[in-house]
């Protein structure tokens, strides 16, 4: 992945925007070493086994507001969840998304003399992907994102929805030529309220992609090549 600089770093999590709660974050991708030595060798010898992505979360506790990352996380602590992780809100601009499987842990701490705190740690499939979708309110056919060449193996997407103006169905799609003959790709189906959704699609996947709202929504959607 490009080196990225973070200045507009968002946190999404089952639809709803926690940046305004968030004042760190942190996503770790490491490789489990396998050690493949046989028996009576003098030496180690270790592959690099399935790469393990942690994502950490910590911001200020806030328990006014039922959006806001103190209550959203508490009901959810030990519950798969879907997570972004933006840095940058442009469209193209690069992050991380998927099911965090599960929110595997959630704290509150409350020293005798300082702020209170709330923290959160995500594991599980989370892929390095890229905005289909600024932020803001938005409808309509979005910009082509030009994937060089085409590729075989599918796709994966994410939905965050935090509140619709219109309903109406979210897809993304794909082109060969990327002015005409879109097809659907992931299709999220038709979105009428907050929501998050992850998706995916096998086999072909073409040159270029976009996403399509049919309505207007407060929206992101994430998008990723296999």
């Amino acid at each position: 992945m490009v080196r990225v600089h973070g200045r507009k770093t968002r946190v999404w999590v089952d639809g709803f925007n926690l940046t305004g709660d968030t004042t760190n974050l942190a996503v770790a991708a490491n490789g489990n070493p396998v050690g493949v030595e046989t028996f009576g060798e003098d030496r180690k010898h270790q592959i690099l086994g399935q790469q393990e992505v942690v994502a950490t979360q910590q911001g200020l506790f806030d328990d006014d507001a039922s959006v806001s990352a103190a209550a959203v996380l508490a009901a959810r602590e030990g519950s798969d969840v879907i997570f972004s992780a933006l840095y940058g809100t442009a469209e193209f601009d690069y992050g991380w998304g998927g099911t965090a499987s599960p929110l595997r842990s959630h704290a509150v701490t409350s020293p005798l003399a300082g702020a209170v705190t709330v923290s959160a740690e995500y594991g599980g499939p989370l892929h390095p992907m890229r905005n289909l979708v600024p932020e803001g309110l938005n409808s309509g056919d979005g910009n082509k994102l030009d994937g060089v060449v085409g590729s075989n193996a599918g796709a994966i997407g994410v939905l965050q929805c935090e509140g619709v103006t219109q309903s109406g169905t979210v897809k993304i799609q794909h082109s060969v030529t990327g002015t005409s003959a879109w097809g659907d790709l992931v299709d999220f189906g038709d979105v009428t309220d907050r929501v998050a959704l992850f998706g995916s699609a096998s086999g072909t996947v073409r040159r270029f992609t976009r996403a399509t709202h049919a309505g207007s929504a407060t929206s992101l959607v994430q998008f990723r090549r296999l």
